[in-house]
């Protein structure tokens, strides 16, 4: 899978781009009828560029290599009418195309890289609204992505159970602290109805709490939860304020009221191996104590490591 951009110039006409995801396919791959030593190229507008490749003669072992391709003419005239808006474009004639095409590839700890930057020109003729047209064809293709490491896509772990500690404090108040387990799913999960992005995590208190993640190499970031922790936050108030009730410190308190100043979510993740997870929380809370509006701040501290669900 890559990202990248295709654009496509007609010499005194007009050019046209497409930007987006495109899936590059490498023989043999019999789902895509590609023999050894062929390529198929699917750019974001779903044409396909095919061909042929053979490592560089000159660079042997350095992940250099030339790409042929053998589809030239469909493809640009399947680009022509894609990028005519609303022209009429008939009789079209490609010539074979001019210039290098050396992807180049590198095998890394975190999975083998691919990166494409090229330009191909041909001769170009057709009609156009009615008007023959003898120009030329400039296509160029950038594009790169990561294939990860095998080893990393077969150890990838979307349930994972996590023993915590939650240390809850209110400055005027004083601190709690205890300890639960979390039950963390990563989509896709298709058991859990969770798309790529998305998480659920189910407490031991009976609580489910869900959000969207992303993920850059081992860290994981959680967010969109924020309102599923303020119930636990005001019952941590209510019931500290009942404890200093219940000890004679206070009399009676009501309208207790909690807003989150920051919370910060994430994950550091070993293939198949663990997660340890650091969430907290800031948050303002108020409380009218005795008769008296009284004001504090506080935070929620959750951390544990977990291992992969049996």
């Amino acid at each position: 899978t890559l990202d990248g951009s295709i654009n496509a110039s007609l010499k005194k006409v007009g050019k046209g781009s497409s930007r987006g995801e495109m899936t590059l396919y490498i023989g043999p791959n019999v789902t895509e009828s590609l023999s050894s030593m062929q390529w198929k190229l699917v750019d974001p507008d779903g044409h396909e560029l095919r061909g042929t490749y053979h490592e560089r003669a000159d660079s042997p072992g350095k992940g250099i290599f030339h790409f042929t391709p053998t589809n030239f003419s469909e493809y640009l005239t399947a680009k022509s009418l894609f990028y005519s808006e609303g022209s009429t474009v008939e009789n079209i004639t490609v010539g074979y195309p001019a210039g290098n095409t050396y992807p180049k590839t590198k095998q890394t700890n975190k999975g083998l890289s691919f990166t494409m930057n090229c330009t191909l020109k041909a001769d170009f003729q057709a009609t156009i609204d009615g008007v023959p047209v003898d120009s030329q064809v400039t296509l160029k293709i950038a594009a790169s992505g990561l294939r990860p490491a095998e080893g990393d896509q077969e150890e990838q772990v979307v349930h994972w159970t996590i023993p915590t500690k939650e240390t809850y404090s209110l400055k005027k108040v004083g601190s709690f602290r205890e300890e639960g387990t979390l039950e963390l799913y990563l989509g896709p999960d298709q058991g859990e109805d969770l798309a790529d992005g998305e998480f659920r995590v189910y407490t031991d208190l009976g609580t489910t709490i869900e959000g969207t993640y992303s993920q850059s190499g081992k860290k994981v970031s959680l967010a969109g939860f924020e309102d599923e922790m303020l119930p636990m936050l005001t019952e941590f108030v209510e019931q500290a304020l009942q404890g200093m009730q219940f000890a004679g410190e206070i009399g009676t308190f009501s309208d207790v009221q909690v807003a989150i100043t920051k919370l910060t979510s994430t994950a550091t993740v070993k293939a198949g191996v663990s997660i340890k997870l650091q969430l907290k929380v800031n948050y303002n809370a108020s409380a009218i104590v005795d008769g008296v509006t009284e004001n504090s701040k506080g935070s929620l501290q959750i951390t544990g490591t977990g291992l992969p669900a049996s």
